[in-house]
């Protein structure tokens, strides 16, 4: 990961976009105190972080690990999606995202 900071962020800001997104790896932005600090990821990875985040949250994941460590193969049609339509209830029939915006929002 490429560390850099906020002044020479801004300097070369487009030509990190095209890095990030070109070869996928994030780039940290450090400043001074944790306030001023960030992490720049390409937007398909940030939609790959989101995914994988759901997957684990509504428990589609640990039926694929249960799966996976009792040396079972599980077809895609075999997941139990009772656990998706539990996660839906749990969002309030919200997807992960718009959950996630509306709560952070809520907290401001």
């Amino acid at each position: 990961m490429s560390i850099v900071n906020p002044s020479q962020a801004r300097k070369v800001f487009y030509q990190l976009l095209k890095d990030v997104n070109q070869t996928n790896e994030p780039v940290h932005i450090i400043g001074n105190n944790e306030e001023s600090e960030t992490v720049m990821v390409s937007k398909k990875d940030w939609d790959a972080i989101q995914e994988t985040l759901y997957l684990q949250y509504s428990g589609v994941a640990n039926v694929i690990h249960q799966h996976k460590q009792e040396n079972e193969f599980i077809a895609f049609e075999d997941i139990n999606w009772y656990i998706h339509v539990q996660s839906k209830a749990k969002l309030a029939g919200l997807s992960p995202v718009e959950y996630r915006t509306q709560t952070s929002q809520s907290a401001i």
